[in-house]
């Protein structure tokens, strides 16, 4: 009897207890959406972006405090909807009427789908925006859903990336009229990037670099490859600063430039990039060689008028000495006194010679054929030559009229027989031959003052030694010789090269190591014909 009371009474208490439960369910369900709904209207009228909540045909249930600044607040008190699409300027092949319908038929779920239009501000003026649709299943009216589309401003951005690429552009024209490289290297992902002369200066195109088809190692001179891969090493531990070094390359062609790298190697605590200029310094060497040669002209000139003024006061006292004694002597003896005059004179000859060119005084030129002059002096220069080298004289018919000096085209063709025998170890031979040419060759030593011709052409050729590649780029200079000591000063071949320079020619050397050198002297042709005898 008690046990049946007890149990109705337990079963209310459990009902009761549920329905407490519940209750506190629900309320704490309608709390979370409250906040819900609170947290989504701060964040939906704060966003910084305008936001619309549309129907299915696009027109406007909502919009967010920035979606009212944008396309004007007062177009949307109006009873009736407004399409979104009135403020859409079609772009990029989007119609406005395509819109809706690629919206229903795409948007599913979670899918999202995005647009870059026009929007029209409250100023009338189409401001670039992308336009990012979603579906929306929220709590405006839970029986249906809803488009939501975030409209981001995209105007700074669309700025930005003109801005960048009329950077670019002007870096473009930049790069492409720079007088010589830039170049950047991505160590980290072994990527380069090269603007500017590439292809002039070295003849290979950017892509050769920058596909690694070569290495900028490959084109450097051999002479300077490993000061340029020391000078590469040390920058790598120079994070941060400049480093410079100048060296050689050597174009496809054979011509060699020479360029100075101004590089800056970056990174934070290990390199990871290389960038740099490099620029053609070829012509700034040419006028420092040329500076250099001349200050030892300078030099060589003060020290030859020297030797040749001393030289001369004793000639005079000798030639004093040898009158007396030919007004003492015999009749015997004074054909031997005139011999000794003979080579005074001579002697005063030789300095009078050495004073014009110390002085840079200039030795008197007249029209000259040089095959008459050649004839003149072969007999000194078979004597020079001695037994055991054949000489061999090789006259072109018609005469090559020039405007010269006899004494130092004398002295120039003694040098250079001089050079050949002593290029000859035992027995050889030493054409000196005559031609005329119209125009000159591409590989001449230098251009001339004179480029229109016809020029008379004097060949010295010799089955000698022959000369080296770095023999042959050092044997203009003063003081330069690969004799020994005290067989040779070093001066003959620089003598030449002035001669020829004076005279508006140029010389032409061709030589191989056991074959033989010849020395090729071009002279502009006087045209009229008409010569000294």
């Amino acid at each position: 009897m008690y046990n049946s009371y007890i149990y109705p009474i337990s079963l209310i208490f459990n009902l009761i207890f549920l329905i407490v439960l519940i209750t506190n369910i629900i309320k704490h369900f309608r709390t979370r959406s409250i906040v819900t709904k609170e947290l989504w209207k701060n964040f939906y009228t704060s966003h910084p972006e305008a936001i619309f909540l549309l129907n299915d045909n696009l027109g406007i249930i909502q919009i967010n405090n920035a979606g009212q600044s944008l396309i004007g607040a007062q177009q949307l008190k109006s009873s009736e909807t407004i399409s979104l699409l009135k403020f859409i300027r079609p772009q990029g092949g989007v119609s406005t009427t395509d819109l809706p319908f690629l919206l229903q038929s795409r948007l599913r779920g979670e899918v999202r789908l995005q647009f870059d239009l026009d929007l029209i501000n409250s100023k009338g003026r189409p401001v670039p925006h992308s336009l990012i649709f979603t579906r929306y299943y929220g709590h405006y009216k839970k029986s249906k859903s809803y488009f939501l589309c975030e409209a981001v401003n995209m105007e700074a951005r669309k700025k930005a990336e003109l801005v960048l690429r009329e950077s670019e552009e002007r870096f473009r024209i930049f790069a492409n009229h720079f007088p010589g490289i830039l170049y950047q290297w991505d160590r980290i992902n072994d990527q380069s990037y090269y603007y500017g002369r590439v292809e002039s200066l070295t003849g290979h195109s950017v892509h050769d670099f920058q596909g690694n088809i070569i290495d900028w190692t490959d084109i450097i001179h051999p002479e300077d490859v490993e000061i340029y891969k020391q000078n590469y090493e040390e920058s790598l531990n120079q994070i941060g600063q400049e480093n410079n070094i100048e060296y050689r390359i050597v174009h496809t062609r054979g011509d060699v430039f020479w360029l100075k790298e101004l590089r800056q190697v970056l990174g934070t605590e290990k390199v990871e990039f290389i960038q740099g200029i490099v620029y053609d310094i070829t012509t700034i060497k040419t006028r420092e060689l040329n500076l250099i040669q001349s200050q030892k002209l300078e030099a060589l000139g003060r020290l030859t008028s020297g030797i040749a003024h001393d030289f001369n006061n004793n000639l005079m006292i000798i030639s004093a000495l040898s009158e007396y004694l030919g007004s003492r002597v015999s009749d015997e003896l004074k054909g031997t006194v005139v011999n000794i005059q003979e080579g005074i004179d001579a002697a005063a000859d030789l300095t009078n010679r050495l004073l014009v060119f110390a002085r840079g005084q200039k030795d008197e030129k007249i029209n000259r054929d040089l095959n008459q002059l050649l004839k003149m002096v072969y007999p000194i220069l078979n004597r020079l030559s001695g037994d055991s080298i054949e000489m061999n004289l090789s006259l072109i018919d018609k005469p090559l009229v020039v405007n010269i000096s006899q004494n130092q085209l004398e002295q120039s063709l003694i040098n250079l027989v001089i050079n050949a025998k002593d290029a000859i170890q035992e027995k050889g031979c030493i054409l000196i031959q005559t031609d005329t040419v119209e125009s000159l060759p591409s590989n001449i030593h230098d251009t001339p003052k004179i480029k229109e011709g016809p020029y008379g052409v004097i060949y010295i050729a010799d089955n000698g030694s022959g000369m080296d590649n770095k023999t042959l780029s050092n044997i203009f200079e003063p003081f330069y010789t690969t004799k020994k000591a005290g067989n040779g000063t070093g001066l003959g071949l620089s003598l030449v090269y002035g001669f020829m320079e004076e005279l508006g020619g140029c010389i032409k050397v061709e030589s191989e190591l056991g074959k033989g050198t010849t020395f090729s002297l071009y002279f502009p042709c006087i045209k009229n014909q008409v010569f000294s005898t």
